[in-house]
């Protein structure tokens, strides 16, 4: 609507220019009111071109204007959509601590399965089982530090199984093996060791 009205009111003032000529065009040869013609087109297409330059040119910073307000978002907004996008911190902090308790229960439940438990004697503590024929290696299939060591010790003496005391292995096998994984190259004969030990004690029972 505001185009409209500037565009109507330049056309207006133009033709108001030239209102004397074109009140007695009719009285002119063919010749001059063709040319005048001409020329008053001529005008207001410039004028009107013009007009719509500056009119484009405005609505264009405008736009630009309007947009980068728009992108801009208020402290909640942010907040809103990092939650959406990372998920809510409360939420995530309660499924990894469910995680961690699961995982720590799952650890303890596999200390029945272990032929022997490694300690340090009291910060760590490993559980390593060993199945001849069916696995390459022995495996670690529990450990934990401190409070979980303890745990993973108390279910050891609850299962009959044995515990050796063993402080540079126990902190090898925390610090570089994961659950599940297969006792590496480097600490294999340590650990082999340690379960033919065992399996000594249960000959001589």
């Amino acid at each position: 609507m505001a185009k409209v009205f500037v565009i109507s009111i330049v056309v207006i003032l133009t033709l108001k220019g030239h209102l004397d000529s074109i009140v007695s065009i009719l009285e002119k040869p063919y010749v001059e009111i063709g040319t005048f013609m001409y020329q008053l087109s001529i005008e207001l297409v410039t004028k009107v071109g013009l007009i719509y330059i500056l009119i484009a040119l405005s609505d264009y910073f405008y736009q630009k204007w309007k947009f980068s307000n728009d992108m801009k978002m208020t402290k909640q907004e942010v907040k809103d959509e990092y939650k959406q996008t990372e998920g809510d911190p409360r939420v995530k902090s309660r499924v990894k601590a469910y995680m961690r308790s699961r995982m720590r229960k799952i650890m303890i439940t596999n200390v029945a399965k272990a032929d022997v438990v490694i300690t340090n004697p009291t910060h760590f503590a490993i559980a390593v089982q060993y199945e001849n024929g069916s696995m390459s290696a022995p495996k670690v299939i529990s450990k934990g530090a401190d409070f979980l060591a303890h745990k993973i010790r108390e279910k050891a003496k609850e299962h009959n199984i044995p515990i050796v005391e063993d402080p540079p292995l126990a902190r090898a096998l925390f610090h570089n093996v994961e659950i599940d994984a297969e006792v590496p190259e480097e600490l294999y004969k340590a650990v082999a060791k340690v379960l033919a030990y065992v399996y000594s004690l249960k000959k001589t029972k």
